[in-house]
Order: structure tokens, then sequence, then C-alpha cells
């Protein structure tokens, strides 16, 4: 991308809506920070200099949003097998040891293969929980450097209180393990905190009856209660063992619902309340979770979750269901939260996948979304875009 910004042509624009699929020749013109400043129809691929930037068998869709992540646990992937949720995870679990065993520079290195696997599958945004205080921050901060147009919103996760002001000066946000690890008056002090840096603020909730039964035991109330009351986050992930009036309460204070279906499947722990959200009309966001324990190309857990919802029959297989999880990994988690991510308009970040048109996968093309969704393959990614910048 040159000093000034830059532009490209796509035969094809997905569109989402219900008037139209698809806009085309479609000139896409952008700034130096990479936010688009025109777009205009039925263009000519000589209305762009580079010829690189032209694809005139390709069609253009935003990049995907991954809203949940722990990208620092790719070093131990493939090593949960067989273990339960605690026992991987826990305080004491399996994958603080493999991180406490590993100097920063083999971190370093599994994050750089981490952020790879994340570009080449089309994610440009990504919400990491990031463990290990201030040091696990500055770790994937520094790491990022190496990936230009990349986006992330990394969540620190304080070891003592001590750390959260400053945490909230180099982070993004915070994200803690679970409410039962603090006080009424530290969940507070932490909420505090974070509105006063104007910072994120979320929480895993509710991932197993283990943690529902903890918190009830150790203060007379759900984890899930305690949030509410106490914490206001702006992002809670799982919600696995949440009831419909659990979830009536945590959406009326939370700006957005994270599920993670297939790091959900992988421990047994049920099936998260997209249901729910989906007969409510309650935007939502999906996430990849542990690279421990789960591949981070987030269209895995749309196909996944697509067609567990087409076997269970609890939702019909329609083009509403498909446009309600492609825009989970799009334009809601974005929406949600006010950033200017998953579509592709003015003053949106260029951050776009460009699909081959002519792949077996996608052509003919009856139905685009249902082609994408559970058909597409990673060969079918021609390239990917984030912020102007070509990342292949």
């Amino acid at each position: 991308m040159s000093p000034t910004g830059g532009s490209l042509f796509v035969s094809r624009l997905f569109v989402d809506n219900e008037d139209e699929d698809f806009r085309n020749d479609v000139l896409i013109e952008f700034d130096k920070d990479g936010i688009i400043t025109r777009t205009e129809e039925d263009a000519f691929p000589s209305d762009v200099s580079d010829s690189s930037f032209r694809f005139l068998d390709g069609i253009a869709t935003p990049a995907f949003v991954n809203s949940h992540t722990h990208v620092m646990d790719n070093i131990g992937k493939g090593l949960a097998v067989g273990r339960v949720l605690d026992d991987v995870v826990g305080a004491n679990g399996l994958k603080f040891k493999i991180l406490a065993s590993h100097i920063e520079s083999e971190l370093q290195h599994s994050l750089k293969l981490a952020l790879t696997e994340l570009t080449q599958t089309g994610t440009g945004l990504f919400f990491d929980f990031r463990e290990g205080g201030l040091n696990g921050v500055l770790i994937l901060k520094k790491t990022l450097e190496n990936f230009n147009g990349l986006d992330a919103r990394i969540l620190g996760r304080p070891t003592t209180m001590k750390e959260l002001d400053e945490l909230c000066r180099i982070a993004d946000g915070l994200g803690l393990a679970t409410p039962n690890l603090y006080s009424d008056d530290e969940l507070a002090a932490i909420r505090d905190v974070a509105k006063k840096y104007e910072k994120i603020l979320a929480t895993h909730l509710m991932e197993s009856t283990g943690v529902v039964k903890e918190s009830k035991k150790a203060f007379g109330k759900s984890d899930l209660e305690r949030t509410v009351e106490f914490l206001e986050p702006d992002i809670v992930v799982h919600l696995t063992q949440a009831t419909s009036s659990d979830l009536d309460l945590i959406s009326s204070v939370a700006k957005l619902l994270v599920f993670c279906p297939r790091s959900n499947a992988f421990f047994g722990l049920g099936f998260p309340p997209v249901y729910w959200c989906l007969e409510n009309r309650v935007p939502f966001g999906l996430g990849s979770d542990n690279a421990l324990t789960t591949p981070l190309d987030v269209l895995g857990d749309v196909r996944w979750l697509i067609l567990r919802i087409a076997e269970s029959r609890q939702q019909l297989f329609t083009k509403d269901l498909l446009i309600e999880c492609y825009r989970a990994i799009t334009r809601y988690p974005a929406m949600q939260l006010n950033l200017n991510y998953g579509l592709m308009k003015l003053g949106y970040l260029t951050s776009l996948i460009i699909w081959d048109a002519k792949s077996p996968r996608l052509n003919p093309c009856n139905n685009f979304l249902e082609h994408l969704l559970l058909r597409s393959s990673k060969k079918d990614i021609v390239q990917v875009f984030l912020r102007g910048i070509p990342q292949l």
C-alpha cells in the first residue's frame, strides 16, 4: 500500500442483505490507513493501476472476526487429547505448565504460526484473552508488529489487582478467566478501572456445571448473577450452562455474547445457546477459543454450528440461518462494539477476502452463502487484504 492509499477491483462484492447478493465490477479506494474512501459499481479493471490488485474472477467478502481466542496456547496444540476442561485450562492446568516451560523466543515463534493461520484463513480481527499479566500482553503486541494489517483486541488478565491500571494502559481491555477468582469488591474494582480507561471488559461465563456450582457454594449466587451485579462486562464468552432467564439477564448488560461451539464440543460441555439468540434476534459472535484444542479458522466453527443445528432440527436449515451465522463472524461483533469492521462501505476498513469464482466448490454459484459456509476451502482464497495490505 502506498503512503497515500490505494485501490482494488473485484468482479463481484458479496452483499448480505435481502435486496441483493452481489454488486458487480466494484472499485474500492482506500486511504493510507486502509479506510474505504470510495466504492463504485460497474467500474473497469483499468481503473486500478496495479494489475495485482485486479480480480477479474474474484468474489470479495469482508474478512472474518474471531471473537474469542487464546493464541499463545498454540505452542501446546494437540496435547490436550483425553483431558477434561480443568486439567487443561484450570489454574494449575496443562496449558499454564506448557507456557511456563518455554522461553519467550519460543512463545513468539509459536505465536507467529498462530497469527499466520489466522491471516491465511481470512481472519482480520481477533479478540484475544491474554494470560500472563503485563508480560503476556507485551509478547503478543511485539509479535503482532510482524503482521501489518492484522487487527487484534488484546484483553489482558491481571496476575494481581495492582496490575489493573497498567494493563488497561497497554492493552485494549481486560479478559477474566472466571468471576469466581474475585470477591464482589474486586469485581467492582475491575469494572471501575475498565470504565475509567474506556477499555473492553470481558469474562468467561457459565462454561461448565462445575464453575456454576463453585460460584453458588462460595458466594451464594451463580457466576452470571455476580457478573451482572458487580462486573457489567462488554463481552461474555461460552454460556453453555445458561438458562433462558440467565440469557435474558446477561443480554441486558453485555454488548456481545460469544460462543465457541467446537471448543465446547471438545470438552463435552454441551451446546452454546445459539438457538436462544436466533429466536430472540440477539446478535452474537463466534470464537475458536484455545489454540491448544481448536484450529483458529473461525469458518470451521460456523460450519460445525450450522450442521449441528441442522442435525438437531431445532432450527430449519434456511437462508436466514446462514445469514445469521455468517454475520456472527463478520458484522455482528463489530456492530455490537462500535468498530468499523465486517462490512465493505465508506469509513470501514479495507479488510476482505478474495475468493476464486472459478473454484469447483463455488461454481456454479447457485447459493453463494451456502457455498461459502459449507463448501469452501482455504484453497479457494486468492488473496486476503487487511487494511488494504495484501497478505498472501
